[in-house]
C-alpha cells in the first residue's frame, strides 16, 4: 500500500523553480517547502525518463513516522525534493545554472 500512498501524494504535489528558489507545494503533509538555489543539488535519473532532484544535503533515512505508522514514503520527506518527476534532467540543468 505504501507505493499507492506515495503515488497519490505525488499526484497532488506541485514543483516549481524560480530564479532563486525551489518550491514544493503539497496537498498533504507540510504544505509549502522551499530551498534556496545554490546549495548542494543532487540529481538521480531512472530508466523511465523520470528523476529526483534534492536541494540541499540529502537525508538517507526515508523511514518516516506519520500518524503512528512507520512507512517508506519519499513524498512525505521534509527535504525539498522533486520526487520522480518528468523532465527532471531539464529542471536539473535550470537549477544548476542558478548556482
Amino acid at each position: 500500500g505504501r507505493f499507492f500512498v506515495d503515488a497519490w501524494l505525488r499526484s497532488g504535489t506541485v514543483y516549481a523553480l524560480t530564479g532563486r528558489r525551489a518550491l514544493v507545494l503539497r496537498n498533504a503533509g507540510r504544505g509549502l517547502l522551499t530551498a534556496q538555489l545554490g546549495r548542494e543539488l543532487v540529481f538521480k535519473n531512472n530508466r523511465r525518463g523520470r528523476g529526483t532532484l534534492t536541494f540541499g544535503r540529502p537525508v538517507n533515512n526515508f523511514f518516516l513516522l506519520r500518524g503512528g505508522f512507520s512507512i517508506w514514503v519519499p513524498a512525505l520527506t521534509d527535504e525539498v525534493c522533486f520526487v520522480r518527476v518528468r523532465g527532471a534532467a531539464e529542471a536539473y540543468r535550470l537549477a544548476s545554472q542558478q548556482t
